[in-house]
């Protein structure tokens, strides 16, 4: 859990069928680069996540289910992370990158 931080930028999200970084989300490399976490949320649907540069693919990677929050730590990691969705439709998500 984020326990003190300061907000770099937040978006609600589209993730597709096309493995993307958060910078392909809409960030720009500034903010994920400024930012050390990043808190991520997917209601409605499940999602796959590499924290490599390898592309995941949508049925190979980190599942992460239906109402999973989670945390990304780590500038390198920000800037390498990949998602896709999982199943037919896009996820919608909210991203938010802050800094410690």
């Amino acid at each position: 859990m984020i326990k003190s931080y300061s907000v770099v930028s937040e978006r609600a999200v589209s993730i597709t069928a096309t493995a993307q970084t958060l910078v392909d989300m809409g960030f720009t490399s500034d903010e994920v680069n400024n930012a050390d976490i990043a808190l991520i949320t997917c209601e409605a649907a499940a999602r796959y996540k590499l924290l490599s540069t390898t592309a995941p693919t949508a049925s190979e990677g980190h599942y992460i289910g239906v109402q999973v929050q989670e945390e990304i730590h780590g500038k390198i990691i920000l800037s390498t992370a990949k998602f896709i969705r999982v199943g037919g439709a896009n996820v919608v998500g909210w991203i938010t990158l802050a800094r410690l």
